[in-house]
């Protein structure tokens, strides 16, 4: 449209000169140059196109906030969860958060949660750069964080660490207050955002809930990921269906004591 890239929402402009191509359909290989835009692939299984190219625009399936190495040592299929690398946070002009992650292979991703949608850049940083500099989003209004209503189980991956940093929380008492707390963050609306580029990105919280969900092929439900980033004076958190809140130092702490995990900055 126009010379750019419209996603719902989200728009920027196709870089001069530079071809737009379908997903599907598309050559297989990398396209350098090129803009590939289409339909996100299901994260839990194998991809079925066989491009990539130096911008990729795909509607996002799921936040998927790790990436899945299989190793031999574990037996054939059996795979292991890591952060791909930490999350980092922005906040777009008209309140949609940005989460920024560069993955093993060099691929730098520009995920927008709320809008559902993924760029991913593999032109190099000026390229990810440009197009971060670039987007444009809707107006989102100020809200709580979007939570299951029942929750069966709390996670938190702790950013910087290795494997053995997953937090799990199942007993009914924990999982009620962690959810309480986050519940409780106080809503934030621009110009009070404080999450910046050099915010530190202390991990990622996943919510289970207990009731049926949309759909999941692995689990049968969908789980919640929230993004926690914390600072001197700035703690917020984000879930990826919606909404952000600041937690005082006090909520941070208790939060960090339920999960098992010192949550400083």
């Amino acid at each position: 449209m126009d010379g750019r890239i419209v996603a719902g929402t989200v728009s920027f402009p196709v870089p001069e000169g530079w071809p737009v191509l379908q997903t599907e359909g598309a050559p297989c290989g990398h396209q350098k140059r090129t803009v590939l835009i289409g339909e996100g692939p299901n994260p839990y299984g194998p991809s079925p196109w066989c491009t990539t190219a130096d911008i990729e625009v795909h509607s996002l399936f799921d936040f998927y906030p790790y990436r899945y190495d299989t190793h031999d040592q574990n037996g054939p299929g059996m795979v292991t969860g890591l952060l791909a690398s930490p999350t980092r946070m922005l906040t777009l002009h008209g309140g949609e958060p940005v989460w920024l992650r560069e993955d093993p292979d060099g691929a730098r991703l520009i995920v927008l949660p709320w809008s559902r949608v993924a760029v991913t850049v593999r032109g190099g940083v000026e390229v990810w750069q440009q197009v971060l500099n670039s987007i444009t989003t809707g107006r989102w209004e100020p809200a709580a964080l979007t939570l299951p209503r029942q929750v069966e189980e709390v996670s938190m991956m702790v950013a910087g660490e290795d494997k053995q940093s997953l937090r799990l929380i199942r007993d009914p008492a924990q999982v009620q207050r962690a959810v309480e707390l986050l519940r409780a963050g106080t809503v934030v609306d621009e110009p009070e955002f404080c999450t910046g580029e050099m915010q530190m990105t202390k991990g990622l919280i996943t919510i289970q809930p207990r009731e049926p969900a949309p759909a999941d092929p692995v689990a049968g439900r969908r789980p919640s990921t929230l993004v926690v980033t914390l600072g001197r004076d700035c703690h917020e958190v984000v879930s990826e269906e919606g909404g952000r809140v600041r937690l005082d130092a006090e909520a941070i702490a208790e939060l960090g004591d339920i999960l098992g995990v010192r949550l400083s900055w």
